[in-house]
């Protein structure tokens, strides 16, 4: 649980790592005015939650010091995750062939600048954050012969976890365009 909890930036339960460093905490999860207040200028190691966590890379808020607000504003992205079918027992130790996932679904002003960016970019690239070539999203980022998962320690080297699996498989995708407000405007005006 706790390295899952290191490798998406979150506990089972939602709750966030920055938040709850050694231990879940549903009832933070739960409260929607805590859950996604966080910031990682003050974890700029990565000590409590990775640099290359999933939730980081795709939301690195005040964590990419070099850079500054306006990069991550720039690239900033509506989201949301919706689960289907039934959940995987904790005990299992196979797929028993339900089907279950994500749909993910983002809205975004720029297909090139907001989505396409963090997929090239923050998920795929390596480099995020200073972070070496192998250390690509260990949660939806295409897996490499040298990929890698870095935990850093204040106590003690990092911890390295090698050879992730493939943790997310795309079934199928589409772009979605839908009107700005101006162009709503325009359209509610006509006759």
């Amino acid at each position: 649980e706790r390295l899952a909890s290191k490798l998406v930036g979150r506990w089972r339960s939602g709750c966030p790592v920055m938040h709850a460093p050694l231990v879940d905490n549903p009832a933070i999860a739960a409260d929607w005015s805590r859950n996604n207040d966080f910031r990682y200028a003050g974890d700029p190691r990565g000590e409590v939650c990775p640099l290359g966590s999933h939730i980081r890379r795709m939301n690195p808020r005040d964590g990419l010091t070099d850079h500054g607000d306006t990069l991550v504003r720039t690239h900033r992205i509506v989201r949301r995750g919706l689960p289907y079918g039934p959940w995987l027992d904790d005990q299992a130790t196979a797929d028993d062939g339900q089907e279950r996932g994500v749909a993910f679904m983002a809205i975004n002003a720029s297909i090139k600048y907001q989505f396409e960016f963090l997929q090239s970019q923050w998920l795929h690239n390596g480099e995020f954050a200073g972070l070496a070539r192998g250390d690509v999203d260990p949660l939806a980022g295409e897996p490499r012969g040298d990929s890698r998962f870095r935990i850093p320690s204040a106590n003690a080297a990092p911890k390295n976890v090698f050879d992730l699996p493939r943790f997310v498989t795309l079934r199928g995708g589409g772009y979605f365009f839908i009107p700005s407000v101006t162009a709503l405007r325009y359209i509610a005006g006509q006759d």
